[in-house]
């Protein structure tokens, strides 16, 4: 699996899926949806983020995961990034309430790989991080941009900061 940022379904992603285009895979799955049902996919697929990425970074409790899939869907941001880190989680009986259906997720192991892999994609990387806070409004939002949170204990990791761009 090629990981990388961005929009996710490109006709590279549909060929190597499906066989054929993203063109012929919509032309030959339209004949089978209700018209209404058609045009509101495309307007939510139109007005999806991709720019703006966030990426959580070992996050302890799957219900703070559930979380932010649900804001980040909720915000029209098409995907999320996990770096799944020791892989230790608290269970959690809190659900995405269906946000993950209209989410691309993307697991990484190694924040090293995601952060270098974002900014070979063009992504500028901006780390939350309490003690070198920026404001929200110095942050150039036209620009693409990851936006990393760290874990609910020790924040973001050394090696994340080392790699912002901004934090």
């Amino acid at each position: 699996i090629i990981k990388k940022f961005g929009f996710p379904y490109s006709n590279d992603f549909c060929e190597k899926q499906f066989g054929c285009s993203a063109e012929k895979v919509v032309e030959l799955l339209e004949p089978f949806m209700v018209e209404d049902r058609s045009e509101r996919l495309t307007k939510i697929v139109e007005d999806r983020i991709f720019d703006i990425v966030p990426v959580v970074e070992g996050l302890y409790d799957l219900g703070n995961i559930a979380a932010v899939c649900r804001t980040v869907e909720g915000l029209g941001i098409g995907t999320i990034h996990i770096i799944t880190g020791d892989g230790k989680y608290k269970q959690s009986a809190r659900t995405t309430q269906g946000s993950h259906k209209w989410l691309q997720s993307q697991r990484w192991e190694s924040t090293k790989d995601c952060l270098s892999t974002a900014k070979s994609d063009g992504y500028k990387v901006v780390v939350t991080d309490l003690e070198a806070a920026v404001s929200l409004d110095e942050i150039d939002w036209t620009q693409k941009t990851l936006l990393l949170f760290g874990n609910e204990h020790a924040g973001v990791s050394e090696e994340a900061k080392e790699l912002a761009d901004q934090r």
